[in-house]
């Protein structure tokens, strides 16, 4: 492994000169993520949404709505940092 490395770094430069020409994201990449999130997101909202239907009684049906809303919330924000290429 450390020849491969060394004999990549003799070809390209060293360190430095790559990060340096590194460019991250470009915005095609970053708007495929996006509409990733989204899709997920909307697929995920349509499944607790199901969900929340089958319930019958209007009291618990409230209940199971409010709890399935907050964890609407965290699975966003699970996305985003994930998204956002934050440990998670």
């Amino acid at each position: 492994m450390a020849s491969i490395k060394s004999s990549l770094l003799s070809r390209l430069g060293d360190e430095q000169n790559i990060a340096e020409r590194h460019h991250g994201k470009s915005r095609s990449h970053m708007a495929f993520e996006n509409t990733s999130t989204n899709v997920a997101a909307a697929q995920m909202r349509n499944h607790l949404t199901g969900l929340a239907e089958s319930v019958a009684d209007p009291d618990q049906k409230k209940l199971f709505e409010t709890e399935m809303d907050n964890f609407f919330a965290l699975f966003r924000r699970y996305l985003n940092d994930k998204a956002k290429g934050n440990v998670v």
